[in-house]
């Protein structure tokens, strides 16, 4: 009976820490901070999981049709796959936002792999 109890215990935990990293109100982890000032109507616009070849480059025609900013929140991986369509963005006046390297989930990663997965991103979109 102790062991049911621990074992739904330890899920209720791990269920309450994995939605806080998913709902922008949390505040669990940190204080969120938008910088946009209380009152002001605004929409942000995030593309995740790229760069994708044909869309990402099909998604910046219409930004720029429609004279729109976005972030985009790249993978690595994607990146070192092609790094034209992340130079793209990047002419194009978008934010780019690191997504990893992997797209593993880091909720239960160690300090080490995470920084490894943000940085090896990092060195992926700071290539020339």
């Amino acid at each position: 009976m102790i062991g049911y109890v621990a074992g739904a215990l330890a899920a209720g935990a791990a269920a309450f820490a994995g939605m806080h990293t998913m709902v922008p109100w949390s505040q669990l982890y940190g204080e969120n901070f938008s910088g946009i000032q209380e009152g002001v109507k605004v929409l942000a616009l995030s593309y995740d999981d790229g760069p994708n070849d044909p869309w990402t480059m099909k998604l910046l025609e219409v930004l720029a049709k429609h004279q729109v900013q976005a972030t985009f929140f790249m993978l690595g991986r994607y990146v070192e796959q092609r790094p034209e369509i992340a130079r793209a963005v990047s002419a194009a006046g978008h934010a780019i936002g690191n997504h990893g390297f992997s797209h593993q989930n880091l909720i239960f990663a160690s300090t080490a792999k995470l920084r490894q997965e943000l940085e090896e991103t990092m060195r992926q979109l700071t290539q020339d």
